[in-house]
């Protein structure tokens, strides 16, 4: 799932792109191009397709040919790899506590198995025949290490914890470890069985939710209830490198225990008290979970900076808690936490294999994604046949704009690598005005009691949002400060907090400037900020997308770049 690929030069980042913004399909699930028809009788429906179109869009945007590419490297180990884990002493070590037997031993399924061979396969026949590469020079590299890398190197930490957690990852669900500056010291995992991700995930499907795509929608529910262990018991197990994870069989029976109809009450009443308090309680677990098991590995290594990977990682609440502890100083997630974010740490980890280094940093925004000209988009928008206007002064335009209420689309720039919209891709909307999140929501086709997020402008980030850090990405829960709740109620979640994304000159130059105007003009340095896509679509990727949805959906105006249209 979420395909992606990106091209490292010299070991320097020069584009990233995720398969799905072209496919069209959320995760890039399927794909009807005749090219990929004759794969999708290789790989399951859930596997994702091979990601061709983000592969040439990243070599036309580097400027460089696959025969000057020495390696492709995948952020997944061979399946002969993955079924010796399971087999070994690390994999077996804590079968005291998840299986109650230390004699025992844990098997992989044979369905799971023929799920990895399924991946392997599709990666190396697409290489081979849709490529025509060498797949001598492919380049096969554990999950969680490019995970781990991922966020590492971003983080420009001179040491740090790192810690990174998903469903399944083939030899474990997670990695946590040190990182000395050079080299990466793992000192424990997760193990599959007990796997956090996959816990959270199986509960989202039983409150009805789409799982893999929408735990965030069980961590928006989350605030509306109340923990109840009663309802949904603590049962966590205690591994022998002392980390914690949810018994997940036991969870499952719980789930199994409920009949047709209670199940179907609380699927069809997700403000229900029952639901509710299953997302409160689900959501207290992990955040203890979590917050236990960082500090476990803060009192082995002392180091009070946490670099932080994996699907786990998209859930903002938990990290907004994580980094109010008293053992944390920084913490860095990186955008692209899910599995597309692999591409870039195989990458990092090949280029350390061949060069004994890692690469120095110049990840210092989330926009690696597809650029079009001014020029482009005109001609886009003359083939449409659709009228237009040029604006000298588009952030100004923006301010006035959202000062008047207006709810428009933004598209400008490079698009956003990871599944958070950071204003090149965005719907934007004046939160002062605290309906327009029931109309934003019901513009994109979302539940009502969903949150929106804001983008502030950073000088005065800290007067809004109760924070250690700044937080470019938007991964970071924080209570929103009392002085300013009645301020900008559209973006001010149930309990108080808000998902901030802090935006400065240099990130997003358009933006910041929009954002200080708007405050000219209002008094407040922040915009309501979602994604730019209705809920059946990915983030739009092309100006053509922009047209198409924003004639879709009840948008006020659309700006492209340079570019305004009307209804």
């Amino acid at each position: 799932m979420n395909q992606s690929a990106c091209v490292l030069r010299d070991g320097q980042l020069a584009a990233w792109a995720e398969e799905e913004r072209f496919t069209r399909e959320k995760h890039a699930f399927c794909q009807e191009k005749e090219e990929f028809r004759k794969w999708e009788m290789l790989s399951s429906y859930k596997s994702g397709v091979f990601p061709l179109s983000a592969i040439f869009m990243c070599l036309k945007r580097a400027g460089l040919t696959l025969g000057e590419i020495d390696y492709i490297a995948v952020g997944h180990s061979p399946t002969e790899k993955v079924a010796a884990a399971y087999r070994g002493e690390e994999m077996n070590a804590h079968n005291a506590h998840i299986l109650g037997d230390a004699d025992a031993r844990i098997i992989i399924s044979p369905n799971r198995m023929s799920e990895f061979l399924r991946h392997e396969a599709r990666v190396k026949e697409g290489v081979h025949n849709l490529l025509e590469y060498d797949i001598n020079k492919l380049e096969w590299v554990h999950h969680h290490s490019c995970h781990a890398i991922s966020s590492i190197i971003p983080s420009e930490f001179k040491d740090c914890n790192y810690m990174t957690c998903d469903g399944d990852g083939g030899e474990d669900s997670g990695v946590f470890g040190f990182f000395d500056g050079k080299e990466m010291h793992k000192t424990g995992i997760y193990n599959p069985i007990g796997t956090i991700g996959g816990w959270y995930t199986a509960a989202t499907e039983f409150l009805g939710f789409t799982p893999h795509s929408a735990e965030g929608k069980t961590m928006g529910l989350a605030s509306y209830g109340k923990v109840n262990k009663k309802l949904f018991p603590e049962k966590f197990l205690k591994l022998s490198n002392g980390i914690i994870q949810p018994e997940s069989n036991w969870y499952s029976d719980i789930f199994k225990t409920y009949d047709r109809r209670e199940h179907e009450e609380i699927v069809n009443n997700p403000l229900g008290e029952e639901a509710t308090s299953i997302a409160a309680t689900l959501q207290n677990y992990l955040e203890r979970m979590m917050i236990y098991n960082c500090r476990i590995l803060h009192e082995k290594t002392n180091n009070r900076k946490f670099a932080l990977a994996g699907g786990t990682f998209l859930n903002c609440s938990m990290n907004g808690r994580l980094l109010q502890q008293d053992f944390v100083d920084e913490i860095y997630v990186h955008p692209a936490s899910h599995d597309g974010g692999t591409a870039y740490g195989a990458a990092l980890m090949t280029h350390h294999k061949y060069t004994g280094e890692y690469p120095r940093n110049n990840f210092k925004t989330a926009y690696w994604g597809s650029e079009f000209t001014n020029r482009e988009i005109e001609e886009t928008l003359k083939e449409i046949n659709v009228s237009y206007e040029y604006i000298e002064d588009p952030a100004v335009k923006i301010a006035e704009l959202i000062n008047n209420n207006f709810i428009i689309g933004l598209f400008q720039g490079k698009a956003e690598i990871g599944p958070r919209a950071l204003c090149n891709r965005s719907i934007l909307a004046n939160p002062t005005h605290k309906e327009n999140l029931d109309k934003v929501n019901s513009i994109k086709r979302r539940e009502f009691w969903r949150p929106l997020a804001p983008v502030i402008a950073e000088e005065y980030y800290h007067d809004i949002v109760d924070a250690k850090q700044r937080s470019p990405f938007m991964l970071i829960a924080a209570p929103v400060k009392k002085e300013w709740k009645n301020k900008i109620p559209a973006v001010v979640h149930i309990d108080g907090s808000c998902r901030p994304q802090c935006v400065n000159e240099n990130q997003n130059p358009l933006i910041h400037k929009a954002l200080l105007a708007f405050r000219e003009m209002s008094g407040t340095p922040v915009f309501l900020n979602t994604s730019f896509n209705l809920n059946d679509e990915p983030l739009v990727d092309s100006p053509q997308d922009a047209v198409r949805t924003f004639y879709r959906s009840d948008l006020d105006g659309l700006m492209l770049q340079n570019y305004f249209i009307a209804k």
